[in-house]
């Protein structure tokens, strides 16, 4: 069974279309890495996952449940979250324990969507060195 499905998602802000007919399924246990260029929609279709952005069109399923107009804060109960990259929320802590502590967070079943931080980007060790 797929845990979420994404099919024919349109984004848009304003007049731009940020997202134009994404589809992707991710099943329970999968783990999926969304690359692309700047500005080709990656954060956009995360938040609209999330639901931090409301989709144009297509619909957006998660464990079998049409979460595409469901506002944000439900989606956090079902264990779909939006961890913005970048923010240093925990600047004591090292990478590790940073993903340890938020995939700790997530149900089960659940879904944690983390943008990552630029390439080359380095962050704090316990200790303070770079």
């Amino acid at each position: 069974m797929t845990l979420l499905k994404v099919d024919g998602l349109d984004c848009r802000y304003g007049l731009l279309q940020a997202v134009r007919g994404v589809s992707l399924e991710v099943d329970p246990g999968e783990t999926v890495a969304l690359i692309g260029a700047n500005g080709a929609g990656k954060t956009t279709l995360l938040r609209a996952v999330a639901g931090a952005h409301r989709p144009h069109g297509g619909s957006i399923v998660f464990d079998g449940v049409d979460i595409t107009r469901l506002p944000a804060h439900r989606r956090v109960a079902l264990g779909i979250a939006l961890v913005p990259e970048g923010r240093r929320l925990f600047p004591s802590l090292t990478v590790e324990e940073n993903l340890s502590r938020s995939f700790r967070s997530c149900r089960p079943a659940g879904i944690c969507l983390r943008p990552t931080s630029r390439a080359g980007s380095s962050r704090r060790s316990r200790s303070g060195a770079r």
